[in-house]
């Protein structure tokens, strides 16, 4: 076996997830390097399509061998490598509603089916553990410098959700074609904090500043998140902005390690915005 532990990253698009990950890997991990190799696995596939996948195999066949058989990129990416060597596999996904890939004549509605994709991938060291963007990747890039406000809106409807790409990646953004370095990460973890606290506020009002982190770590769940996206999804059609990367990284650390994350959330400002709060939608 060998000497360095594998760890395997599913992202779903074959171009601009590598990049997020390749960026959020340099960030915050170049300090492990030495003893685990992350593996960038593109699924060239949405989790719809995947979903039907495994579905047709009864659920049987093996994520690392469908990306392996699916994606040419993740077939050279795990040469001399199978199931075995792999110590944790993290799968990133998109909600994208618009993009689902279902039979019309489905008797599973998109909902059911992300709750029994969460429920299937909820333990890294097992099947893998899923993480969502909602609406997709791009919400990553969809940040105001030092504001916990999206680019364009925290609340975006199913109109919205077609030309998503193009207003993020809209030029007055300037996060839009950047490779993030440590310092903007850093401030982005701050804004997908305070969004998640903005998200359950109906549930857990009046979370301190001080206390989001470990609020954070003790309430948030990828699928307590996928609960709450999908009871606004179903009363408004709409989505709440969260990118799965930031999701991901404060999940992997012990709550103690943020602790230099405390700046960073003073630091972000708190809109009280009509399309900022959830509740008021």
């Amino acid at each position: 076996m060998d000497e360095k532990g594998h760890i395997a990253i599913i992202v779903e698009g074959v171009s601009r997830e590598p990049v997020y990950w390749n960026s959020l890997s340099n960030a915050f991990f170049s300090a492990k390097s030495k003893k685990i190799d992350f593996i960038c696995l593109p699924a060239d596939k949405n989790i719809y399509m995947l979903w039907k996948q495994l579905q047709a195999d009864n659920f049987d066949t093996d994520i690392i061998e469908i990306v392996r058989e699916e994606c040419p990129q993740s077939c050279q990416n795990l040469k001399g490598l199978a199931r075995k060597n792999f110590q944790e596999i993290y799968l990133f996904f998109d909600f994208d509603p618009q993009q689902r890939n279902l039979s019309e004549n489905s008797a599973t509605n998109f909902q059911t089916i992300l709750k029994d994709m969460m429920k299937t991938f909820d333990n890294e060291t097992d099947n893998g553990k899923l993480y969502i963007s909602y609406p997709m990747a791009e919400a990553l890039r969809d940040i105001v410098e030092h504001d916990c406000a999206a680019y364009y809106r925290c609340v975006i409807s199913m109109s919205d959700l077609f030309e998503y790409k193009s207003i993020t990646g809209h030029e007055e953004n300037k996060f839009a074609g950047a490779r993030y370095n440590h310092e903007i990460w850093m401030m982005i973890l701050a804004i997908f904090l305070k969004r998640c606290r903005c998200l359950f506020s109906h549930k857990y009002g009046g979370v301190k500043e001080d206390e989001i982190v470990s609020w954070y770590k003790k309430e948030v769940t990828p699928f307590s998140i996928l609960e709450e996206e999908l009871s606004l999804w179903e009363t408004h059609e709409s989505v709440f902005v969260l990118s799965a990367f930031p999701q991901f990284v404060i999940d992997y650390f012990r709550p103690e390690h943020w602790n230099s994350l405390k700046e960073n959330l003073r630091s972000v400002r708190v809109r009280n915005e009509r399309n900022c709060d959830r509740k008021n939608k």
